[in-house]
């Protein structure tokens, strides 16, 4: 990105927040006092929004118990949710401690969940009277952030299995995943929503989701530009597939190369739908994430959380290879057991769906699937999810107790 770009940039974003902020202070709502005893904190702006919202089935579980409180940082992301009809919890908004310590003073929260590991989670991770526990935004081989020391932070980390408990294991120095990482599956994938206007004479469809650009070299896992536009033409090409196109929703904020491809591919699809309005063809840039896996028979991903929920989802899936150097894909990996689809073999895409289908692959799958997920019949993630920030919550009064009965 140049200066120039960049400068620009924040200067718009500067001017959405104060009128974000502006009109925030119309959506304000009181909130009774001790009734949330969960504080999900988020702390970046609205177009990370989806890290939190995929969470939002499975939180809502949890607010049937203990009662469930967002607290976000930025006022475009409050903003956002407070709009929303859809969302199902109360949403307050913290711009520094003075904000942020009444409300917790207000709820006397039992636990704090994090989806992400923004810098403002210190401000949370102030507070000694609650259990502070990261859950992340998904189950992948993108060690700096499943496996990053940011970790010892949080008095706990949800992890989806085995998988993520042997990544940190061989990542870190100094931290004990036994005592301090609790395996909860993966929720999200036990609550898939479905569309209610899926073609019913559709053929099999294949869901493209590429990832983003990246924030650094170490994280370059898109394909979008290496591979995206000739996986796209094989599949239309073929002709036996019905192609949903679900670009990662921060493409091109960094690389406006990546919203070129992104753009490209997207006019591909529009292209075809014009000759053939039947073929079913969709092009998704904006919408939750959740039912194009579940209306896709197969999947083609990145190194990224989307490949790895498509495994635990039951979907034959493949997954690219990162064309930068810089991204690497650890020999000792999850993905290192898959064969990953070279830029130079993007044309052959439709055979590696079948390899991953009844092939090699499609055993790799299943092994996988098992190792990063364990049970994944459907609920027992939620039902873990639940029973463990449950337990929490306990364990926490009981610390609590434990710590004010020696003063």
């Amino acid at each position: 990105m140049t200066e120039a770009r960049s400068v620009a940039r924040k200067a718009r974003h500067r001017l959405a927040l104060r009128k974000a902020t502006k009109d925030l202070a119309k959506t304000d709502r009181s909130i009774e006092p001790g009734t949330r005893r969960v504080m999900v904190h988020f702390g970046d702006t609205a177009p990370h929004l989806y890290q939190l919202t995929q969470w939002f089935p499975a939180l809502r579980e949890i607010d049937a118990m203990l009662g469930v409180l967002i607290v976000t940082r930025s006022p475009d992301a409050a903003l956002q949710l407070r709009r929303d009809p859809s969302t199902p919890f109360p949403v307050a908004h913290a711009v520094n401690h003075n904000d942020l310590d009444p409300i917790v003073a207000a709820q006397d929260p039992k636990v704090a969940l994090y989806v992400n590991h923004h810098r403002s989670n210190f401000a949370m991770l102030w507070h000694p009277t609650m259990l502070h526990c990261y859950i992340g935004h998904g189950e992948s081989d993108k060690i700096g952030i499943s496996a990053s020391n940011q970790l010892k932070a949080y008095d706990y980390g949800f992890v989806a299995g085995q998988a993520a408990i042997d990544r940190v294991s061989r990542r870190l120095i100094n931290y004990d995943t036994s005592q301090r990482l609790i395996v909860v599956g993966r929720p999200q994938t036990d609550a898939l929503p479905a569309r209610a206007d899926t073609p019913v004479d559709a053929p099999r469809t294949v869901l493209y989701a590429p990832s983003w650009e990246g924030d650094r070299p170490a994280n370059y896992y898109g394909s979008l530009r290496s591979h995206g536009p000739v996986i796209v033409a094989a599949l239309l090409a073929d002709g036996g597939y019905r192609v949903i196109f679900r670009p990662h929703p921060l493409t091109g904020k960094r690389d406006p190369q990546y919203a070129a491809a992104r753009d490209q591919v997207a006019k591909m699809i529009a292209t075809s739908l014009e000759e053939d309005p039947g073929a079913g063809h969709v092009v998704d840039l904006d919408s939750d994430f959740g039912w194009q896996l579940a209306e896709c028979d197969l999947c083609v991903a990145d190194v990224s959380a989307v490949a790895l929920d498509a495994v635990a989802a039951g979907k034959p899936v493949v997954i690219t290879e990162p064309a930068a150097a810089s991204a690497n894909v650890p020999s000792d990996s999850v993905m290192s057991r898959f064969d990953l689809l070279p830029a130079s073999e993007a044309a052959r895409v439709v055979e590696w769906l079948e390899n991953a289908q009844t092939g090699e692959q499609a055993e790799v799958i299943s092994q996988v699937r098992t190792y990063c997920f364990g049970d994944t019949s459907n609920g027992a993630s939620t039902k873990l999810f639940v029973d463990q920030t449950s337990r929490l919550a306990d364990l926490r009064d009981s610390m609590l107790a434990q710590r004010d009965a020696r003063t």
